[in-house]
């Protein structure tokens, strides 16, 4: 090569090298409030601290160490973009202004990544073999990152339960979100919670215009069933006469140590409540009414395979407790002036899964047209003998009309023959429970989520509703450490704010389902 085209070449190339000098992307710490960083608060180790700041903090805080070829062009662009794209994914000087359920999913990623080498980026530790990560430095990670989990996992179920309107009155009724017992961690025994949370119930009854008196339905959810009789001790001397109707299952609660949960359905001071009872049934052993009609609702205890007349168990099995239930549920609802053609609204609660089409046949007998709304979950019981509970909700108004939920185009969807995806009657739009299964969401608890809640609002679309119409909601997840994110891509598809509602830990009968969300509207 002449000397004069390498020269000017060089020339050419010192040219290009100072112009792109003045390409240089920004190299920032911008100051951030202590308080939001990663230490604050004393839940890091200090040996943690440390190896967190040797070996992440120059892309994922707002302490980086800019090295001296971060300016220089070319070489300061893969820098700064490094940092700015490790900031953005985690930066841990930011860590406590993010959600609890996001710090929570970081963790998980993070002890998964440096147990894998792949961080720090194996780019990044040519330069800085300081940062490269020991075993027991991994191990001390991936400790914290449980620990720190666990933690966030209480505080995330905790903001997802005060993601609900405590109260709210609509249509006569008086509905009342899942409430928790008061520091349970502190209070661990059974009577204690339960009557906190009665307490608690009959305080937010209260700011209502109402009472326990009032409660026409009531929703208990045990951790254990062997907690069922002190629970029951306690629960009766809150509702000395006429209790609420009431269901009660086992189920996986949103809170560390917490026993009990109990949702609740009620009436104004003043309307009407009338407990029901046929001709010849015994009163329930337990305090609650087998029945209660109010206006034109008829509301009935979860029920369970038992003779009337003296309450023994009947056992067999499901078709056999099915049938069982359904004799009695004609019963209840003769007593009330109804019959299954005004049921609107079914909750059944199968100890398993297996004879879900059998008890599928036994239950679509009963209901031949226009199916009530429903939702079927897999919980426990509260004795070994019972295999299925079932709760129903009929209404008098006579005014029915049945609901498909449209597909994404606006066609009309395929009916199905155990459940319609609502009812409207009267003011009121009954929504049965809706899964989101679609296409690589079959695990993703987020994914089924946001499909889930497109579904519903397609259903209340058609009926002439909308999310601010929504009066009760039930969140079913399978794995309570997804509740957080549930309830935030639920809160997110509402508009930013959920009515009451109440967070269940249950099985579902898909078993690739991880979320089911049932809803009821009104005008």
């Amino acid at each position: 090569m002449p000397k004069t085209l390498f020269a000017r070449i060089l020339v050419g190339l010192a040219v290009v090298l100072a112009a792109v000098q003045f390409y240089r992307p920004a190299r920032t710490n911008p100051v951030s409030d202590p308080s939001a960083a990663v230490d604050a608060g004393g839940h890091v180790p200090a040996q943690v601290i440390a190896i967190l700041k040797r070996s992440c903090y120059d892309c994922h805080s707002h302490a980086t160490r800019w090295p001296w070829y971060s300016e220089v062009a070319p070489m300061s662009w893969p820098v700064a973009g490094d940092v700015r794209d490790g900031r953005a994914e985690v930066n841990f000087s930011t860590w406590n202004t993010s959600p609890a359920w996001r710090r929570i999913r970081k963790l998980e990623e993070a002890c998964d990544l440096v147990r894998k080498g792949d961080m720090p980026l194996p780019s990044y530790l040519l330069l800085h073999r300081d940062a490269k990560m020991s075993e027991s430095d991994v191990r001390a990670v991936c400790d914290w990152t449980a620990d720190e989990g666990d933690r966030l996992t209480t505080q995330a179920l905790g903001e997802a339960v005060a993601s609900f309107e405590p109260v709210a009155s609509h249509g006569g009724l008086i509905t009342v979100s899942g409430i928790l017992p008061i520091q349970a961690e502190v209070a661990t025994d059974i009577k204690t919670q339960t009557a906190q949370v009665l307490d608690t119930l009959s305080s937010r009854l209260a700011g209502a215009g109402s009472g326990l008196d009032r409660v026409v339905a009531a929703s208990v959810y045990l951790a254990q069933a062997g907690d069922f009789a002190a629970m029951n001790e306690v629960f009766s001397r809150y509702f000395p006469k006429d209790p609420p109707t009431r269901t009660t299952v086992v189920a996986t609660l949103p809170g560390k140590s917490a026993r009990i949960q109990i949702s609740a359905v009620a009436v104004p001071a003043g309307a009407s409540r009338t407990v029901l009872l046929p001709t010849g049934w015994s009163k329930s052993p337990s305090p609650y009414s087998y029945a209660i009609q109010t206006a034109d609702l008829v509301f009935l205890s979860g029920l369970v395979a038992r003779d009337p007349k003296d309450n023994a168990p009947i056992k067999g099995d499901i078709e056999v407790q099915m049938r069982a239930i359904f004799d009695n549920a004609n019963a209840l609802l003769s007593a009330g002036g109804v019959s299954f053609a005004d049921v609107v609204s079914a909750r059944i609660y199968l100890t398993d899964a297996a004879p879900f089409d059998r008890m599928n046949a036994a239950y679509r007998s009963h209901f031949p047209k226009d199916p009530p709304a429903r939702a079927t979950v897999r919980t426990g019981l509260m004795s070994p003998d019972y295999l299925v509970e079932v709760t129903l909700l009929a209404d008098r108004s006579k005014a029915h009309r049945a609901l498909t939920t449209p597909g994404p185009d606006g066609k009309p969807g395929a009916p199905n023959p155990n459940l319609s995806s609502a009812i409207a009657a009267g003011p009121r739009l009954f929504l049965s429970g809706m899964l989101g299964l679609v296409p690589d969401q079959e695990s993703n608890a987020s994914g089924q989520t946001t499909e889930t809640c497109a579904r519903l609002a397609r259903t209340l679309n058609a009926g002439g509703y909308s999310w601010a119409d929504v009066t009760d909601s039930v969140v079913y997840v399978t794995d309570m450490a997804a509740a957080p994110l549930v309830v935030e891509r639920f809160k997110r598809a509402a508009g930013g704010s959920l009515r009451p509602g109440t967070i269940v830990g249950a099985g579902l009968m898909n078993p690739k389902g991880r979320v089911e969300i049932m809803v009821i509207a009104g005008k």
